[in-house]
């Protein structure tokens, strides 16, 4: 196969129809280790073979089935670019993008790919069944259940155009009976459940199949929801065999992840419901135990995965997971207060749900020495990674300028980006498999700091913790730590939690958002109301049941939504006159609390240990990128009219060249810049040898966070600012002890669950 030729040719045909093989019996590491043994052949010929697109095609949506969506989508995107008249591809990529949550994407995929299908010389309609058969799950998804329902019944008679395609008829019968499902027709969905599982069973005997699995599980929320739940738990259990799991959780056997996850899930809440209707006390303790065997399962699964973002799709996606073990084990801690494994455990449930992605960049970034791994390896990982950065910071640039970018230039770029990451990603398959698993396990896996390990590491008696946990419908615990102490606190009002967030944000600042124009005094007087009404009232969910535990200093752990509240803002009382901001009866204020922020009590134990690489040489750097002028003018007063009011533009701060000239007098530091001085290449040069870091500058929010940026000052000969973006930061070796960002659209963006804003 190494040789290349006629036979290497012949060879690697057999490995892809092995590949197939393994994929269509629900084994797709199997298969992807096929598909990789031939992967660098085909891609060193030196025209395109006419396999290329089938493997690509194939590793993608193997990818796709063991969770692995990004890469899923780059080999499938690939695989469309080579044949883009291909409607297969296209649906395949549709699946990928759906499974990553980008559902306009995948819907679009969809109808390019029944366009596409529908137009072919020689139309084969079993074909065109399948982009229906993901409509139909898409619109599932979003709860439109008759449009599901009826793409599902036009994909049937498709499927059946090819009779001896069992599993693809068996999918159809599964995705019917799953819409039945939604609707509550249960008895409707068992007949057509029962009968993909016969289809299945047919060319699967051994029962050992993902889509087996799927199917038990579906029958079993049947049953639950005809309350006959002993036959319910029995095709959960059913369910678990089919994924490859024993009671002994040995995951490393399992052949279907995502399928195995969910019935764990489903079989804690089992037993959870008949606790609440029996009042069994073992039934509880299997709940907790469950669940926590379900978390064990999502910290192993998620180890298995190779990028960060399949990472954070996965722990989003089983949350409930961890909510349902809260909610099991703070019910065990109520019956036995004085045990408190029950209490410790809960608080490992909410622990491992936070911030996870931003948790690795740390220890990534703070990674020296591990015995017996050698500096030349990690030297490799390093450039590995930084190769991928600059290329996709590069492509990022490229499209950025538009028209001014020529296809053959993009499609070059597009090229050397996914050449780096394949490069990457075999470096990290081998770092898992091979003789450095112990050092990947380091990496990328987790160990949650324990409520022993907080008191005794990152609190002192004028220092407490409040960990919050926004679990289903809304409901919040609060988990407080104190030097010697360890409560919960279950608080009230969880279902209003969304609608107060949204009024105290839009009395924020959504007056201000407004063109001047349409900023009346009326609406001034409204926002200020919104506002004040919003704080009270989250006062007196969150903090004012706490108060008697707190200390002087409080760090605060949000969660869910409570990510976009700035809690030293929430107020005690109502505000005598509104308009005198200077008597409003701030919290932090009112009692004498100091507050800071973590997303993670595991993340903020990771930071405080974290050792610099070296000492800083510098104590400030202070950057102002886009103050109109230079230092000698900055003994000039900026005229109050010169003020921007659309940042988007990227438009002069006129104030901020003063801001950090008096931050570097404050420290006696000369190392602070202006204008078209304050460029991205002296951030790069200075920054890793400063303490402090300040950016007075434009911050960029983008759809894709990796890609949001700081605007520094255009290089010479162009027009353009220069983006920092976040990508690029990750792989920077700061060692800053304090950084601040006065730029705008540093406090907002999308909630990721599982990570934050």
């Amino acid at each position: 196969l190494q040789k290349g030729g006629q036979e290497s040719n012949y060879l690697a045909s057999l490995y892809i129809n092995m590949g197939g093989c393994k994929d269509d019996l629900g084994q797709p590491r199997e298969a992807i280790r096929l598909y990789v043994l031939t992967e660098a052949n085909l891609l060193t010929q030196d025209t395109a073979h006419p396999f290329l697109v089938n493997l690509f095609n194939n590793i993608g949506t193997s990818s796709r089935e063991l969770g692995e969506f990004t890469a899923a989508i780059r080999y499938l995107e690939k695989a469309t670019a080579i044949v883009p008249e291909d409607g297969r591809y296209w649906n395949n990529l549709g699946e990928a993008y759906r499974s990553n949550n980008q559902t306009q994407k995948a819907k679009n995929c969809f109808m390019e790919s029944i366009r596409l299908l529908t137009q072919a010389k020689k139309p084969q309609p079993f074909q065109l069944a399948r982009p229906y058969h993901n409509l139909a799950i898409l619109y599932r998804q979003r709860g439109q259940l008759d449009s599901a329902l009826t793409y599902e019944l036009r994909s049937l008679p498709l499927r059946k155009t090819n009779p001896n395609a069992f599993l693809d008829i068996a999918r159809t019968y599964h995705g019917v009976g799953e819409c039945y499902l939604a609707q509550g027709f249960f008895e409707k969905a068992l007949l057509y459940l029962d009968s993909a599982l016969l289809l299945q069973r047919r060319i699967i005997p051994t029962g050992l199949n993902a889509e087996i699995a799927a199917s038990y599980l579906s029958k079993a929320r049947c049953m639950a929801g005809l309350e006959r739940f002993v036959l319910s738990m029995s095709l959960t259990d059913s369910a678990l065999y089919a994924c490859g799991y024993s009671s002994e959780a040995k995951f490393n056997e399992v052949i279907a992840p995502i399928e195995l996850l969910t019935a764990l899930e489903q079989k804690g809440n089992l037993f959870y419901q008949q606790y609440k209707h029996s009042k069994d006390e073992n039934m509880l303790s299997a709940s907790e135990m469950t669940f926590d065997t379900a978390a064990q399962a999502v910290r192993y699964f998620r180890n298995t995965l190779l990028e960060s973002e399949s990472r954070a799709t996965l722990a989003g996606q089983f949350r409930d997971i961890l909510s349902g073990g809260v909610e099991a084990a703070l019910a065990m801690h109520r019956l036995h207060p004085e045990t408190p494994i029950h209490l410790a455990r809960a608080f490992a449930f909410s622990e491992q749900s936070k911030a996870l992605v931003l948790l690795e960049g740390v220890r990534s970034a703070g990674t020296l020495k591990f015995e017996g791994i050698s500096d030349s390896l990690l030297d490799r990982e390093r450039s590995l990674r930084q190769a991928v950065t600059d290329a996709e910071v590069g492509l990022r640039k490229m499209l950025g300028r538009g028209n001014a970018a020529s296809d053959s230039l993009v499609t070059r770029a597009r090229n050397e980006l996914f050449g780096h990451q394949r490069a990457f990603e075999a470096f990290q398959r081998n770092l898992a498999s091979g003789d450095f698993a112990q050092y990947y396990n380091f990496r990328y896996g987790l160990s949650l700091a324990t409520p022993e390990e907080i008191q005794a590491q990152l609190l002192s008696p004028n220092r407490s913790l409040i960990s919050y946990f926004v679990g289903k419908n809304q409901k919040i615990t609060a988990f407080v730590l104190q030097k010697n102490g360890f409560q919960v606190i279950e608080c009230a009002g969880g279902e209003s939690l969304e609608k107060q967030v949204r009024a105290l944000r839009q009395g924020l600042f959504g007056y201000y958002t407004l063109a001047p124009r349409k900023r009346t005094e009326a609406l001034y007087a409204k926002s200020l109301e919104q506002y004040t009404t919003a704080a009270q009232a989250l006062y007196s969910i969150l903090l004012a049941p706490l108060e008697h535990l707190l200390s002087e200093q409080v760090v605060i752990v949000p969660d869910g939504d409570l990510s976009y509240v700035p809690f030293e803002l929430l107020l005690t009382d109502a505000p005598a006159q509104i308009t005198n901001f200077s008597e409003y009866s701030y919290w932090f204020k009112a009692k004498n609390r100091s507050v800071s922020y973590t997303y993670s009590a595991t993340l903020l134990r990771e930071m405080t240990q974290k050792q610099h690489r070296k000492k800083p040489s510098k104590m400030l750097l202070a950057m102002a990128p886009f103050f109109p002028g230079t230092r000698a003018d900055l003994a000039i007063a900026p005229p109050a009219a010169a003020q921007d009011e659309n940042r988007k533009n990227l438009n002069p701060l006129v104030y901020s060249g003063q801001e950090v000239r008096d931050i570097g007098q404050i420290c006696k530091s000369p190392d602070w810049w202006v204008g078209k001085e304050a460029n991205k290449q002296v951030f790069l040069r200075y920054a890793p040898e400063c303490q402090m870091l300040h950016l007075s500058t434009h911050g960029v929010l983008d759809s894709t966070a990796d890609f949001s940026y700081l605007a520094f000052a255009a290089p010479a000969g162009d027009e353009n600012p220069e983006p920092l973006f976040v990508r690029e930061l990750y792989s920077l070796q700061l060692n800053a002890d304090l950084v601040t960002l006065s730029a705008c659209e540093t406090g907002v963006g999308e909630f990721q669950r599982g990570e934050g804003v």
